[in-house]
């Protein structure tokens, strides 16, 4: 039978999705034993807020770790239609105006929810799926989102980048706040703030908001070396991972939802990054360094136009992977 265009494209995705994965487990032995724990579900059963991004559906068998910043909102918007709680052919507009909030609890089931035998049940028989992007890059888009001029009167944008520029000048939080004024955050003082955040504790049920999940380290929402995920899916090759994902789990009745515009980040995160200085580019890759190595990417794949730059990052990138 000779196989049409689609079925070689299928077959040529998944050849690329099983070697990511082969790399990720390989990756996952080769990481120090001093950066993570036993790569077994026991210690992601004894530690329910670790579960609380893995999304289950039982009908489909289906496990999804959502990841900000990677589309989660179209995902979430996916699932809870699966799940029958979002009704279906409902744009995101749509469901805003009918008080339907896709990353609510009641649209979704979380395994964090389940007592621990449950949740390994689930575990250790469905397929499992999570989507990675390039650190760099989801950090630039977290940027462009949250800190632009017209959400400073966000709550949370607001009180982060009071906590941003205390980092940065030294001071306290009360004393920037004081001052009343709109904080103007820059890419770099962000960035400085996200990079030196406290280690990520998983007995902590609301970790400091230096570690929200729009910016925190892909590696520690899904926990790629403690779940054996069946498909490691990319942001740039969202679309055919997905149909692959939507093969392997029957779903048929539902395609994930277009961007309401294309994204630019790709195009202008090499402008962020080249912005920063040398120490602070080396403590972003030391932050997202377990993230790089985890899942296939390289901090100068995004810059282009300066190869003593790109040859500078490599090194350093080299130097810190070398210190695993």
């Amino acid at each position: 039978m000779v196989q049409t265009d689609h079925q070689m494209v299928q077959t040529d995705q998944q050849m690329v999705l099983a070697d990511r994965l082969t790399a990720l487990r390989s990756a996952c032995r080769a990481t120090s034993e001093a950066r993570r724990p036993a790569d077994t579900l026991d210690y992601l059963l004894d530690h329910r807020f670790l579960r609380r991004k893995l999304i289950y559906n039982d009908k489909y068998k289906l496990i999804f770790c959502a990841v900000p910043k990677i589309s989660s909102t179209r995902w979430k918007h996916l699932l809870g239609t699966l799940s029958g709680q979002i009704p279906p052919n409902k744009t995101l507009d749509e469901l805003k105006m009918m008080d339907v909030n896709v990353h609510g609890g009641r649209v979704h089931h979380f395994l964090s929810e389940l007592p621990a035998s449950e949740a390994r049940r689930r575990l250790e028989t469905y397929t499992s799926a999570v989507f990675v992007r390039h650190p760099l890059e989801r950090l630039v888009s977290a940027f462009r989102e949250k800190y632009k001029a017209e959400n400073w009167r966000r709550p949370f944008i607001f009180r982060t980048a009071v906590q941003i520029l205390a980092h940065e000048q030294n001071r306290s939080t009360e004393q920037v706040a004081e001052e009343g004024l709109p904080p103007q955050v820059t890419f770099e003082q962000f960035a400085r703030w996200v990079a030196d955040a406290p280690p990520f504790d998983p007995d902590v049920s609301y970790p400091p908001d230096a570690l929200n999940i729009h910016w925190l380290p892909m590696h520690h929402q899904c926990h790629p070396c403690l779940l054996p995920y069946s498909l490691l899916g990319k942001f740039e090759t969202m679309h055919e991972d997905a149909e692959l994902l939507f093969k392997m789990t029957n779903i048929t009745t539902v395609s994930l939802p277009k961007r309401t515009k294309p994204s630019s980040t790709a195009s202008i995160t090499g402008d962020f990054v080249k912005s920063l200085t040398p120490e602070t580019l080396r403590r972003v890759i030391k932050h997202f360094l377990l993230d790089f190595v985890l899942f296939g990417y390289r901090p100068e794949s995004v810059l282009s136009g300066d190869d003593e730059l790109r040859d500078s990052v490599a090194k350093t990138f080299k130097g810190l992977v070398d210190e695993l």
